[in-house]
C-alpha cells in the first residue's frame, strides 16, 4: 500500500512537470514506459490522472484569464471617477457636477442624447464611471470566472454612458435577466454578459418614465412620474428579461458565434414588439436631430451643433 502511494505521488509528480512546461511527448513517453508498473494499476488510472492535470491547467488558465479582465475593467471604472475629478476643476463645473448627473438621469434619452451637453463633461464621466464600477463589483463579487463577453458587455455599457444609458435607467434592464436565469436554473456570472448586454434598452426606461405617458410636453430639468410610466417601465424590463435571454442561443447559432452581432440581431427581434414613437413629441436638450439645432446647456451657454 505504501509502495503503491509512492509510485502514485512519484507518476503525478513526473506529469505534472510534464505538462508545467509543455512537454506532452516526455508525459506521453514516461507513462508508456512506467505504466505497466503493478503497483500503480492499470494504464486507465495513467489516463485519468494525465486528464485531471490537463483540466487543472485550463483551470488555471481561465482564472488568469479572468484575473486580467477584472484588473482592465477596475482600470477603467477608477479612470472614469479621476477623470470626472479632473474634469469638474478644468471646467469649474465642480459645486454643480452631482445636480448635472441628476440632470441626466431624469431626462429622457432618444437616440443620441448628448450627455455632454444635458450634464456637461464631469458629470457624464461621473455618469460612466458609476455604471462601469457596478458592473465591475458585479464581476467580482459573483462566483465564477469572467470571459471574453464579459468584457466586452463591460464595454459596452461604458460607451452607452455618454449618449443614452445612465446610472438610473440601467437597473431595470440589467437586472431583469436574472429573473431567467434564475428559473431555468443558470449560472449568474457565466450569463453575466447577457444583462450588461440588455442594458442596450436603458433608454426606453428613461422614455417611459420621464416623457412617453405625461400629457404634457417634458420641461428639460422636471422630473414627472406618473405610475403607468413606473409600471410600463417594469412590465417592459421584465419582459426583456425573459427574452433576450431566451433569443440570444438561436442567434449564436445563425451566426457560428457569439458576439456583439448576435446581441444586436436578438435586441432588434425584440423591438419588433414595440411601438415606434410619435414624432411630435418633444426632444429632449442634447438630441441631434438633421438640422442645424439651438441647445440650451444646462450651464447657461448657447452653443449651435449641427448633425
Amino acid at each position: 500500500k505504501i509502495i503503491s502511494t509512492s509510485c502514485d505521488a512519484y507518476l503525478m509528480e513526473n506529469n505534472f512537470q510534464a505538462l508545467s512546461t509543455g512537454d506532452k511527448t516526455y508525459s506521453a513517453h514516461f507513462f508508456a514506459k512506467n505504466g505497466s508498473f503493478p503497483v500503480f494499476g492499470s494504464r486507465y488510472l495513467i489516463h485519468k490522472n494525465l486528464k485531471i492535470m490537463e483540466e487543472f491547467q485550463m483551470e488555471k488558465r481561465r482564472v488568469k484569464n479572468s484575473q486580467i479582465i477584472n484588473g482592465i475593467a477596475f482600470f477603467f471604472s477608477v479612470f472614469f471617477f479621476l477623470s470626472a475629478l479632473v474634469a469638474a476643476f478644468y471646467t469649474g463645473e465642480f459645486g454643480s457636477v452631482f445636480y448635472d448627473w441628476y440632470l441626466i438621469m431624469i431626462s429622457p434619452c432618444p437616440l443620441v442624447t448628448d450627455y455632454l451637453a444635458i450634464g456637461g463633461l464631469a458629470s457624464a464621466m461621473l455618469n460612466a464611471g458609476a455604471c462601469s464600477m457596478s458592473c465591475f463589483l458585479f464581476m467580482i463579487f459573483l462566483k465564477g470566472n469572467s470571459h471574453a463577453n464579459t468584457l466586452a458587455g463591460y464595454f459596452l455599457v461604458a460607451a452607452h454612458c455618454f449618449y443614452g444609458l445612465n446610472f438610473l435607467n440601467m437597473w431595470p434592464c440589467f437586472l431583469a435577466p436574472f429573473l431567467y436565469f434564475r428559473l431555468k436554473r443558470l449560472d449568474y456570472k457565466n450569463n453575466l454578459h447577457v444583462c450588461m448586454f440588455a442594458t442596450s434598452f436603458g433608454p426606453f426606461i428613461s422614455e417611459f418614465l420621464f416623457r412617453y405617458t405625461l400629457k404634457e410636453p417634458h420641461v428639460f430639468g422636471q422630473a414627472t412620474l406618473t405610475l403607468s410610466g413606473v409600471l410600463l417601465a417594469l412590465f417592459f424590463s421584465a419582459a426583456l428579461g425573459f427574452i433576450i435571454p431566451a433569443i440570444l442561443p438561436g442567434a449564436k447559432a445563425w451566426h457560428k458565434g457569439y458576439n456583439l452581432y448576435n446581441g444586436g440581431l436578438a435586441f432588434w427581434f425584440s423591438t419588433l414588439c414595440t411601438k415606434p414613437w410619435e414624432s411630435n413629441r418633444p426632444q429632449a436638450p442634447g438630441t441631434s436631430t438633421p438640422s442645424m439645432t439651438v441647445l440650451d446647456i444646462p450651464t447657461g451657454r448657447t452653443e449651435r451643433f449641427s448633425s
